[in-house]
């Protein structure tokens, strides 16, 4: 079995969410953890404050955020998607349906970490 690599990025003021997410990593999937220095609102877009290192796009989605145009609907991240991350614990996540490999860092589908 190849080992699976994921990316984090966390905002430098949050020091837990590291040590929660990589003990929720199942064996085999090897987490790199770089943190993003917050020293204000950031009003750019993710990329160009950190490009994403083989040029795949990381495509975020979140029901609860109205005003940020890079966010895309649920049903599109999850069809271009190779690897869903659940990182916030949205109800609308708990009925998620997929054949994708999903790590759910909250347990919200109740099958632990899939990947």
């Amino acid at each position: 079995m190849s080992t699976k690599r994921v990316g984090i990025i966390i905002p430098s003021s949050n020091r837990m969410v590291e040590q929660e997410m990589v003990q929720a990593f199942p064996r085999g999937v090897q987490p790199h953890v770089t943190r993003l220095r917050m020293t204000g609102p950031n009003r750019g877009p993710l990329d160009a404050v950190m490009p994403v290192g083989d040029n795949r796009p990381v495509l975020c989605t979140d029901p609860h955020v109205t005003v940020d145009p890079n966010l895309l609907p649920l049903d599109d991240v999850i069809a271009a998607a190779d690897l869903l991350i659940i990182a916030a614990p949205h109800a609308e996540y708990a009925t998620l349906e997929t054949d994708k490999p999903v790590a759910d860092i909250w347990n919200l589908l109740g099958k632990g970490v899939q990947v």
